[in-house]
């Protein structure tokens, strides 16, 4: 399965390469991606609310992961502020 993952993303990479002029195309592109990820959450919500073990155990384990996931977003985005002026020069943080 990682394999087919790392597969998808790599031929991805290729395709955008090749059809990165075609602005149409990517901004299609985008939507797409947008719309798939609402997808896989609304899935995911289903898969949680079909699962009785989860339900039955969500208020012992849902500060847990409210907890973890607060942690998650706050490192990711105190690690990008750090690292963006590095990556990406000439976006300006404004604030």
């Amino acid at each position: 399965m990682n394999l087919v993952i790392l597969l998808c993303l790599l031929l991805g990479i290729g395709l955008g390469v090749l059809l990165r002029e075609r602005r149409a195309l990517i901004g299609w592109a985008g939507r797409a991606t947008t719309w798939s990820v609402y997808l896989l959450v609304f899935c995911l919500g289903g898969a949680v609310g079909a699962n009785r073990a989860i339900l039955d155990n969500l208020g012992r384990m849902g500060w847990q992961a409210v907890l973890i996931c607060t942690g998650g977003i706050l490192g990711s985005v105190c690690l990008v502020r750090l690292v963006s002026p590095y990556l990406l020069p000439s976006v300006t943080h404004e604030e």
